[in-house]
């Protein structure tokens, strides 16, 4: 393309109108380019004309007739005579279009879910670091608020893989409408979504959109006519009470999540709050050294006692079995509640692991008592999860029969 000093066209090859779809006009060649990318070309095109550059190279949109965008890669020079006086510019231009859209397809997907199609940990923790450093001048706080869906297995066991896919999609919409503009949804993995919040004012801000987040989900979901409820657990950190890095919000805000599991799921929990009662610390603790306290067997099991309500002839109440109780110990933080460490089990995929221990423990001591007392009964805690794992009833008869025990002795609560 050959052009005046003031932009207008002067010449052009065959395949510049092929491209415009339009015939050999005289017109400026800025009307060609796409509106919103008119300003910046024409600037370009400014600083040819005034002789700041000799030449530039860029990426713009064109508009053919038929509507169509077309995406050019462009180069013009501007052609000078003696004293530097700009006389022309002559440019060339390729189309580009198929592999720019092929390129922003790629980085479409490097940067967000393929299922939800939801920004993906990459994308939200380069989100959250420009919320941060946002806030730093604002003085506002930024919120990073962990979500986990509570029994999502269940779902897809009882439902199948595809139908847990589009209540994961479904849930995914409904947390992207429910949010403000400048907030962010992300997909962190599995069952798990992540939302940043920036731009808080205060602690109440953040309570009261975590609020309005646990209704939306608290909806009824229609899944091939199917209607599913869903509940979820939901961690919160905030910037600058909890952190002022990424890995220390998202660490944080999981590890309040994890709480709000260990408080009964369907409900949320600050870490902030949870550092004002001495818990954050506390909760990692138990958390890290719970597998290994399996693996070593400091988890001892202890038993119950249990006797008839009513008093036999001679006003004795007869002992009728023993209940096995999980109980740990540790060096540090003495005794640990197994309100605290079994919910944590289950949420780790170690109750497995724990029931085993504590089955095989309790076995053993049984073994011996009944030799003096054949008629009593042993009643073992079991998990929902250990209960609906394929290999619970064939490891617990083979259990029993290694120590010597009847299945008929056995109670399972």
């Amino acid at each position: 393309v050959e052009l005046d000093p003031n932009g207008h066209i002067l010449n052009a090859n065959n395949g510049w109108w092929q491209l415009t779809e339009t015939r050999p006009s005289l017109g400026e060649i800025a009307d060609s380019v796409h509106p919103e990318d008119r300003e910046a070309f024409r600037a370009c095109l400014k600083n040819l004309q005034s002789g700041n550059k000799d030449e530039f190279h860029g990426r713009f949109r064109f508009i053919a007739e038929s509507a169509f965008e077309r995406w050019m890669e462009c180069r013009f020079v501007a052609e000078q005579i003696e004293g530097g006086r700009v006389v022309g510019i002559r440019g060339v231009l390729r189309d580009i279009t198929k592999t720019y859209l092929q390129e922003r397809h790629i980085a479409h997907m490097a940067l967000h879910d393929a299922l939800t199609g939801l920004p993906n940990r990459v994308l939200l923790e380069d989100r959250i670091c420009k919320a941060v450093q946002l806030a730093k001048r604002s003085q506002n706080r930024v919120a990073v608020c962990f979500i986990d869906l509570d029994h999502f297995k269940n779902i897809n066991d009882a439902y199948g893989h595809k139908t847990g896919d589009a209540l994961l999609l479904s849930m995914a919409k409904a947390l992207e409408n429910s949010l403000r503009d400048g907030d962010t949804v992300a997909r962190w993995g599995g069952d798990e979504f992540v939302a940043l919040l920036p731009g808080l004012d205060s602690l109440e801000d953040t309570r009261r959109v975590a609020r309005k987040l646990i209704d939306v989900m608290r909806q009824s979901y229609d899944l091939a006519g199917q209607p599913i409820n869903a509940t979820f657990s939901m961690g919160i950190s905030l910037y600058p009470d909890d952190g002022d890095s990424v890995e220390t919000l998202l660490a944080h805000a999981d590890r309040a999540m994890f709480y709000a599991k260990s408080q009964g799921r369907n409900n949320f929990q600050l870490f902030n709050d949870m550092s004002a009662k001495g818990l954050g610390k506390k909760e990692l603790y138990i958390q890290a050294r719970l597998a290994q306290a399996i693996r070593d067997g400091r988890i001892t099991t202890w038993f119950q006692p249990q006797v008839t309500a009513t008093s036999g002839a001679e006003g004795v109440r007869r002992l009728t079995g023993v209940e096995a109780l999980a109980r740990w110990h540790d060096a540090d933080l003495g005794w640990i509640s197994p309100g605290s460490f079994i919910p944590m089990a289950e949420n780790l995929g170690l109750i497995n692991d724990l029931g085993q221990l504590v089955r095989r423990q309790a076995l053993n001591q049984f073994q011996r008592w009944r030799t003096v007392r054949p008629d009593l009964l042993l009643s073992l805690n079991i998990s929902k999860r250990q209960l609906f794992a394929p290999d619970f009833v064939d490891a617990l008869i083979e259990d029993a029969r290694r120590y010597g025990i009847p299945p008929a002795a056995l109670v399972l609560e």
